[in-house]
């Protein structure tokens, strides 16, 4: 049975409460010692003191650059230990992975590019103390990149793994046919079978079924075995000694049906009742197996034809931010932001093509399973 990425699961449902206990005393801890760690680095780059370190003396550079180092390993190891029981936590909440993945490029890119705007340029050169606690923060996002990416990965995992493997239809859900028995048929020709080729379909009663002579579909006429008197009733009417399962609610069940005065549901009322039926949503669910893989494969074609525009792309947006920075700085030349290497750039566009394949297994998903097109 597949996974429910999108249920929010307890994290005392994987070592018990107690270590849950211990471990979300560690992710608060962790936190606040990053945002120490943090503040006191940003606190020497941004007052200007850090810029002073090359006048001072050598025994008050040892020791600023001892306390630059010391906030630099208490701000790496604090994000690391917060990113791992943060994903032990919150392990499956879909969200989780996203967030790291975000507050890592933020300490990847958002920090050095930011202080070209706020810091001048000059407090860098020659400061080996002042390079040092800037670096702290690119250094300091590893972590949280690679388990962000991990969750992002592992829900990718999982939805690509829903959709190979039969996923069942949640019969608690359905209205209609929710106690059917599955049947075998002979193998289906068409990629998406007709409701009479699928394992709801009741034999006793297919060849009584005008549905299945006419070979459309149930949810094309919106009508059915499961939810129709008439095709029921005229199909009971031939077969004797079997008892034929209908809907529960009797409102329902005699859309069609040709006695004067009785009811007749709208078109949006039938559909709706096709979104409760199991015969429906065995539909639905050979459908997102069959588009799954094509929309996973078509994500990855579409990165890689077009990863030169989303380098240029990259290049673009920076460009303009810098013209924005050169517009607005206080200091002449502090905005200079330069381009990303190959390496980060091909890093980023693979950042972006993993969320979003997860973001467009969730969207079909939801179309599929939720709105039900």
């Amino acid at each position: 049975m597949g996974v429910d990425v999108t249920a929010p699961r307890s994290p005392r449902s994987l070592l018990g409460p107690a270590v849950a206990a211990v471990v979300f005393i560690a992710v608060r801890v962790a936190l606040v010692l990053a945002f120490l760690a943090a503040g006191y680095l940003l606190l020497g780059l941004l007052s200007g003191q850090l810029a002073q370190f090359r006048a001072l003396p050598r025994p008050e550079r040892v020791r600023v650059l001892a306390n630059v180092d010391l906030a630099r390993t208490v701000l790496i190891a604090s994000l690391a230990v917060g990113s791992l029981t943060a994903a032990y936590l919150w392990f499956y909440e879909e969200a989780t992975g996203y967030v790291m993945g975000l507050a890592g490029l933020l300490f990847y890119l958002g920090f050095p590019y930011g202080f070209a705007f706020f810091v001048d340029p000059d407090l860098f050169a020659g400061n080996y103390a002042a390079r040092r606690a800037l670096m702290a923060f690119p250094d300091a996002a590893l972590p949280l990149l690679l388990f962000g990416g991990l969750l992002v990965l592992r829900d990718i995992g999982i939805r690509l793994i829903d959709g190979v493997r039969n996923k069942p239809v949640a019969r608690d859900r359905m209205a209609y046919g929710k106690n059917a028995v599955e049947e075998k048929r002979p193998l289906r020709i068409a990629v998406l079978g007709k409701c009479w080729e699928g394992p709801y379909c009741r034999e006793f009663i297919r060849t009584h079924c005008p549905i299945f002579h006419a070979r459309k579909a149930c949810w094309r006429v919106k009508k059915g075995c499961y939810c129709e008197e008439d095709i029921v009733t005229n199909a009971a009417s031939k077969i004797s000694g079997v008892q034929l399962e209908m809907a529960p609610d009797p409102r329902y069940n005699f859309a069609n049906a040709p006695s004067p005065g009785r009811a007749q549901l709208t078109n949006g009322q039938k559909r709706e009742r096709c979104r409760h039926c199991i015969i429906y949503n065995e539909h639905q669910r050979q459908k997102y197996q069959l588009l799954m893989p094509v929309v996973a494969v078509g994500v990855l074609v579409l990165a890689a034809v077009f990863s030169p525009v989303l380098r240029e792309g990259l290049n673009f947006g920076l460009a303009q931010i810098e013209s924005v920075m050169v517009r607005f700085s206080f200091t002449p030349g502090a905005t200079k932001l330069g381009r990303p290497t190959d390496t980060v750039a091909w890093v980023l566009i693979a950042a972006f093509t993993v969320m979003a394949l997860s973001k467009a297994l969730q969207i079909l998903e939801w179309a599929v399973f939720k709105i039900k097109i």
